[in-house]
């Protein structure tokens, strides 16, 4: 019987039948090789060809029975023996299976040989056997050489004294320390069919194999198999099979729940959207997904929009426990790809196939999940891998150790004369070591949790990838290693720079050891660098400092803090950068940061911007604004009592009626255009007008009490709205409003320097004079004569003129 994975099951043959003819003989054996009962197809070729010898027709159906049936080394006996007779010419095929055979019992240098003999014989580039004979001569070619490069750290050899029978053990996993194996050695007592056919059930040992017993839940009248725990082992996944045809079976999907007892519960049959109706559904099995956070369910699947004959599919396994609408994987062939494992601590999927290149029948690969996307399958070692059928590989949570079932030399025939069927389990340990690795970050130090640790081993032809460590939760990884291999791990996460660490374990010293820990630190990708700012003429702190961040002249970043002297910014490694440092009515500093050597390991720096205050000499034109009618609105008197800041306070706060009033009759793209325009006037040049003026006093006191002879010239203007007499005494009292604030400072300090003459100020007023025209006077247009840009430009006072006359 051949089933969804690939094995046998026995038919056996009714006891010998006196009297048949060789027609009724052939009859017989060709309406069982048309049910695929090809154990019974070869009992009666064998008769037909022991009464007739010479009919090669017959010895070629033997040979196919045969290979079918999976005795090879009668099947290469017998193509042989058609091939080397006369009639060989009516057998074109004959060499092609010869060729298979040979390559299923290892002989890849016989089997190399006939396929270029098959080849030479057979050109039509678009004939599926000469593509797979093609395909099967690189195969060949390979395995010449893999299987000359044994893993020797690997051992297998037959899992316990009482599991394995002279038919079919498969499918094995370990859940602390009992073992669930499914068996193909039952008879069902109720099949009608004969002889008996062979039915599976699921058998558990706690002894490793010594003794084993049946688990409560086989049903008494269906196949049983493929049990698979999921993550928190509450819940086993299995199959339920039935006979479709004298062989051939085809499975169902079900789930039973555990109580915290570990008591199975009753039987649930997934959704149709999994089980589809008519086809089959089996070998489950789960694994957690750490990229998505959910259990995905494996199962394989002959299902319409497959890649081949039997496919790996999958399903999410939701929160709430339904699944998602399964989905074909896709490293799926046009083959047969089966028996899936899904190993979560290194997210590695195995699985048989007989579709990539193999070593001759089913062949174990693996594939890695990384993130979302899963990479290109790789073909396991010998002795995982032979040239029989060697699958259901599962490995254990460190990797150390694990079963397969295979039908390779040494299991047990059905048979011995046949040499055939059937599939044993065989369990496999690896010499292996204990690797902890632990994950820091070099800033503190401090745990690092959610770092991607990949491993590769050194090989002479290039690393290799063996597995991959995600712990989103900790930082604490374990893999178990091979011994005597060389290898480099490299650490990843977001933020932080990769490294990489070798790891020689074929070092003496480290091999006395069976668990090693290493601490890898990884450094933050970025350098915190924090910035002071300083008065360079005082050395005082200065606060307000607006600190901008460039690379190749680009601004990246920027940071002010009006309050204090210091700002921080966290630079990403590897390239150099320009810190500017700047504040109204000081000049600019610059520094350079360079952070572009690869071995810098530096986490923080610190740097000094030393900012200094402009003379006195360097401000002019220093223009200061007013708002409309001030101050004082509407008074006729060229002198005023208010001091700029007075008017300034008030001002500051009409920045968005100004706006308002100004963009109410625009809309989209213009309004907003305005309206930025009019908030940057009243960021930059009100407010920085206003902070220079008490930088620029400061400065003027200092130069005073230097004993240097100082002269300003303020000059007044308006706007044009009003009359120009009007206007004229307007624009008198804003330059006697800054007047007055030269008179206010700081408890009215420069008043004695005027008094004394030492300092001189000139107050002029020019009203509209030097207004442009453009800008509107109308009383009833207030948009454009009080709220528009050109307006407010000109309602300002001006230090035109600063001369010093310096003390020797």
């Amino acid at each position: 019987m051949r089933n969804i994975i690939l094995f046998l099951s026995l038919l056996f043959f009714g006891g010998t039948v006196h009297g048949q003819t060789l027609r009724q003989y052939l009859k017989a054996a060709d309406e069982a090789f048309l049910n695929k009962d090809y154990y019974s197809a070869l009992k009666f070729y064998e008769i037909a060809h022991e009464i007739d010898e010479n009919d090669m027709a017959t010895l070629y159906k033997f040979a196919e029975s045969a290979r079918m049936f999976g005795a090879l080394t009668m099947a290469d006996s017998a193509y042989f023996k058609v091939l080397s007779s006369p009639e060989a010419t009516h057998y074109p095929m004959g060499t092609y299976w010869l060729e298979t055979v040979k390559k299923q019992l290892g002989q890849y240098d016989e089997a190399a040989h006939y396929f270029e003999q098959f080849l030479a014989a057979n050109t039509d580039p678009e004939n599926p056997f000469v593509k797979s004979a093609q395909k099967e001569l690189e195969a060949c070619n390979l395995a010449i050489e893999i299987i000359n490069e044994p893993d020797e750290s690997v051992v297998i050899q037959p899992y316990g004294e009482s599991v394995n029978t002279p038919h079919s053990e498969f499918a094995a996993t370990r859940v602390g320390d009992v073992v669930y194996y499914s068996s193909y050695s039952f008879v069902n007592p109720r099949d009608t069919h004969y002889p008996p056919r062979q039915f599976v059930k699921i058998l558990k040992s706690t002894d490793d194999g010594k003794t084993t017993e049946l688990v409560s839940f086989n049903d008494p009248v269906r196949h049983t198999a493929h049990l698979a725990f999921n993550k928190n082992k509450n819940r086993v996944y299995y199959t339920l099979c039935d006979y479709t045809s004298v062989t051939e079976i085809q499975c169902e999907l079900f789930y039973r729940n555990l109580d915290e007892a570990g008591n199975f519960g009753p039987p649930v049959r997934l959704p149709d959207f999994i089980n589809m109706p008519g086809y089959t559904a089996t070998e489950p099995n789960v694994g957690y997904d750490k990229s998505t956070g959910l259990e995905w369910l494996f199962f394989v699947s002959n299902r319409p929009k497959g890649k081949g004959q039997l496919d790996i599919w999958a399903s999410f396994i939701q929160k709430d426990s339904t699944f998602s609408p399964p989905f074909n994987l896709p490293f799926n062939t046009e083959g047969n790809d089966v028996t899936p494992f899904f190993h979560t601590p290194t997210q590695t999927l195995y699985f048989s196939s007989d579709g990539y290149q193999t070593l001759g029948g089913l062949d174990i690969y693996k594939v890695a999940k990384t993130g979302k996307n899963w990479e290109e399958p790789e073909l396991m070692p010998v002795p995982f891998n032979t040239s029989f059928n060697d699958s259901h590989f599962v490995l254990n949570e460190g990797g150390g150790s694990g079963f397969l079932s295979s039908n390779r030399t040494g299991s047990l025939f059905l048979e011995p004369a046949y040499e055939a069927c059937c599939n044993d389990l065989y369990a496999f340990s690896i010499d292996v070591i204990q690797l902890n690795i632990l994950t820091f970050s070099e800033k503190g130090p401090a745990p690092l949790a959610g770092v991607q640790i990949d491993i590769f081993e050194n090989t002479p032809s290039g690393p290799v990838k063996v597995g991959s460590l995600n712990n989103p939760d900790g930082n604490d990884y374990n893999i178990e290693l091979k011994k005597h291999k060389k290898y480099a791990l490299i650490a990843s996460r977001d933020g932080f720079v990769s490294t990489k660490e070798n790891l020689d374990l074929t070092d003496p010293e480290l091999l006395k050891n069976q668990v090693l820990e290493r601490k890898v630190m990884l450094l933050p990708n970025t350098v915190d660098l924090k910035v002071l700012v300083f008065n360079k003429r005082s050395n005082r702190p200065l606060p307000g400092v607006g600190v901008r961040v460039a690379v190749d002249g680009q601004e990246v970043a920027f940071q002010k803090n009006p309050r204090g002297n210091d700002v921080g910014f966290s630079l990403e490694r590897g390239k150099v950068y320009q810190i500017i440092g700047s504040r109204v009515a000081f000049l600019s500093d610059t520094l350079v940061v360079d952070l572009s050597d690869p071995n810098d390991r530096t986490l923080e720096k610190e740097e000094k911007l030393y900012l200094r205050p402009k003379e006195i000499t360097e401000f002019p034109p220093l223009l200061l604004y007013f708002d409309n009618d001030s101050p004082d609105p509407g008074s006729r008197k060229p002198r005023t009592n208010l001091s700029y800041e007075d008017t300034y306070v008030e001002y500051i706060k009409k920045k968005d009626l100004f706006i308002r009033e100004y963009t109410k009759v625009l809309s989209d793209k213009d309004s907003i255009t305005a309206a930025t325009r009019i908030n940057a006037f009243f960021e930059r040049e009100v407010k920085n007008g206003y902070e220079s003026l008490m930088v620029f006093t400061e400065n003027l006191v200092q130069s005073l009490k230097e004993g240097n002879r100082i002269e300003l010239e303020i000059q007044g203007f308006t706007s044009p709205l009003a009359d120009e007499r009007y206007n004229e005494k307007l624009s008198k009292r804003r330059a006697n409003c800054l007047y007055n604030h030269f008179m206010k400072y700081n408890g009215g300090i420069l008043k004695r320097y005027l008094d004394s003459g030492q300092l001189s100020i000139t107050e002029v007023g020019y009203g509209e004079k030097f207004a442009p025209r453009f800008i509107s006077d109308r009383l009833d247009d207030e948009r454009e004569s009080i709220y528009s840009l050109a307006a407010s430009s000109e309602r300002k006072v001006a230090i035109i003129g600063v001369r010093v006359n310096e003390v020797n």
